[in-house]
């Protein structure tokens, strides 16, 4: 065996000893990710007849309903209040989505409280299990998976993709930053302050829900880029304390598989409410007309009507 074969076969074996052991970094990464943002469901208690609607949840490719809530760990006390809400309904054989996004200051009844209080308190008061039955008793529609995004988290998922790039309709400055119309460039921090304005904004929590798609849209199409294997762990990490979820990472990729063509048709509904500030507080209230029409278009949509 010639010098020149001995080095090729040297380099080759410390190529396959890298790629191994680079291999298995990835699988500790997706493992360690799994733990930590894995989060079953536990207690479910009577929600007026609800479950009754599907005994068990949605298997990939039937109608499945989705809530994904923006938790804001610094404000108040427990899990931390939900900063936003929004219900997903998807329809693979139709082929579309139904978004709508629930005003977090929602007056409504919690499980296990006297009185009314904000939607946003559920999840500090219970958690993601409170959190999703408040939800389900409100719009009587029944949950199958929930994804709570931790935005503080969050931030570091943007720095590890190298930031997003969002279209931005209206001028304002918050936390020392400055934010002109036109496309922006913007690194973690900067997002993060970008999706939390909302007293300058005319729409209100509407404009906010809308800034915070758009930030987790490119984040989103920016983790489908990346090109750098190296990114993928730390990637990973960063993921995996940003999010909590009752889905497994498998179970995961089984859904993207099942519903990629319900993401050809994406319609967002609109929540009319009115306005209600009781002993200093404000309340969005939504008639229950209103209720029953979003109710009833989610329900149709997840064919359970």
């Amino acid at each position: 065996m010639n010098s020149y074969t001995k080095g090729v076969i040297a380099c080759l074996a410390v190529g396959l000893l890298l790629f191994v052991g680079f291999g298995y970094s990835i699988y500790e990464a997706v493992l360690h990710a799994n733990d930590n943002m894995h989060t079953p469901l536990h207690s479910r208690i009577d929600n007026g007849g609800i479950s009754e609607k599907r005994e068990a949840t949605a298997e990939p490719g039937e109608p499945l309903a989705l809530l994904i809530a923006g938790i804001d760990k610094t404000a108040g006390s427990g899990y931390g209040r939900s900063d936003a809400l929004m219900v997903a309904t998807v329809n693979a054989k139709a082929q579309s989505v139904k978004l709508v996004s629930i005003p977090r200051d929602t007056k409504v009844q919690i499980a296990g409280r006297s009185m009314a209080d904000k939607l946003n308190h559920a999840h500090a008061y219970g958690g993601p299990d409170l959190m999703v039955q408040t939800v389900e008793e409100l719009l009587h529609i029944p949950i199958d998976h929930y994804i709570a995004v931790d935005m503080d988290g969050f931030v570091d998922v943007i720095n590890t993709l190298g930031g997003v790039s969002v279209v931005n309709e209206k001028s304002f400055s918050i936390d020392g930053y400055d934010f002109p119309k036109g496309t922006l460039s913007l690194n973690g921090e900067k997002a993060l302050a970008y999706v939390r304005m909302r007293k300058e904004d005319p729409a209100g929590d509407a404009g906010r829900t809308s800034r915070q798609r758009d930030v987790m849209e490119s984040a989103i199409a920016k983790g489908l880029q990346v090109g750098n294997l190296a990114n993928i762990p730390a990637f990973l990490q960063s993921l995996s304390d940003a999010i909590e979820t009752d889905l497994t990472l498998t179970e995961m990729l089984h859904y993207v598989s099942a519903y990629r063509p319900a993401a050809q048709s994406i319609k967002q509904l609109d929540v009319a409410y009115r306005e209600e500030t009781v002993d200093g507080l404000w309340f969005a209230v939504l008639p229950q007309e209103e209720v029953e029409r979003i109710g009833n278009e989610l329900r149709t949509h997840l064919t359970i009507n």
